[in-house]
């Protein structure tokens, strides 16, 4: 190949790569222009005001949401070569079962991580921003905006199938229109309502959701992926509805005689991981040979079998 036609391919494959990434990212600092100078010119709030109110969406909130959306952007990055290879083979049943697998796997955590940060919103911002003038503020918002963390999960995560098997340009495309659509929302929302910093966690659901949506309809649409709804959503989200009452009643009943929030809110999670771990192998939602391709896989499965965890034998 020449110089100029493998120039002419890589850009071609990395641009568009670049520009979803970056409209993806940069719907945050879009969102902060707009709600400061509609809440600034428009409602008549002083800079001040208007600053220390969204940095308890973006400085508080926003940055306990990161933590585990940025497990699912480690898996979409270290997925896309093994997708690729597959692709570029013309193996496309290869590509759709490791798609489905890693889709599975992404909302076997997501999920719980949402509930998880759901229904102890207030420990957490407690623990980490102490602040006793935004605290309630704080939690109600990081409560709210927990159900991002599924969607930008598997919207990241579609992300890079579709970059993996080639189809660079609709990841931007999905980026772009859920960009304007939120965008037109959010400009409703500030200019005829007063949501305020509420219709900023709105838009973030919408503009999360629309991706999530969009990039799955996209992935279906080219390799054939089917979501197993009962496997990668239901058994998974029962699953986490039960820690979540677990994790909340041992924080609540820790909290009667022990006045330390850190040490309630580390009891809570521990407790809340084991009743997870429990609740997916009695649930089905991890079966056993799906227990056993994890690391240390057969130890796991040994000692699940042991414990009576396992409901099928293979």
């Amino acid at each position: 190949d020449s110089y100029e036609s493998i120039l002419h391919g890589m850009l071609g494959t990395v641009t568009p790569i670049i520009m979803s990434t970056f409209i993806y990212n940069f719907s945050t600092s879009f969102n902060q222009t707009v709600y400061s100078k509609v809440m600034i010119y428009s409602r008549g709030l002083g800079v001040a005001e208007t600053a220390t109110a969204y940095g308890v969406f973006a400085g508080k909130a926003m940055v306990i949401i990161n933590i585990p959306i940025a497990l699912a952007s480690a898996l979409s990055s270290a997925m896309i070569p093994t997708i690729s290879k597959s692709s570029a083979l013309g193996d496309e049943e290869a590509a759709r079962k490791k798609s489905e697998n890693a889709m599975w796997t992404t909302m076997l955590i997501a999920i719980p991580c949402a509930v998880g940060i759901a229904v102890l919103s207030k420990p957490i911002m407690q623990l980490l921003f102490p602040q006793p003038d935004s605290l309630d503020m704080a939690a109600d918002l990081l409560a709210m905006i927990a159900v991002t963390v599924v969607f930008y999960s598997l919207s990241t995560l579609s992300n890079g199938i579709l970059q993996g098997i080639g189809k660079v340009k609709l990841p931007v495309r999905n980026a772009g229109i859920a960009l304007a659509m939120q965008t037109a929302l959010l400009i409703l929302l500030l200019m005829f309502t007063e949501l305020d910093l509420y219709a900023l966690v709105i838009c973030l659901i919408v503009y999360s959701g629309l991706m999530c949506v969009l990039n799955s309809m996209s992935v279906r649409r080219c390799i054939g992926v089917k979501e197993d709804v009962q496997s990668m959503f239901l058994l998974p989200l029962i699953s986490a509805a039960v820690m979540g009452v677990c994790a909340k009643g041992v924080y609540l009943a820790m909290n009667m005689f022990v006045k330390s929030n850190a040490v309630c809110l580390v009891s809570a999670v521990f407790a809340g991981v084991l009743v997870y771990a429990v609740a997916v192998l009695k649930t089905g939602a991890v079966k056993r040979s799906q227990l056993g391709a994890l690391p240390m896989g057969s130890v796991l499965v040994k000692i699940a079998g042991r414990l009576h965890l396992l409901n099928e034998k293979e």
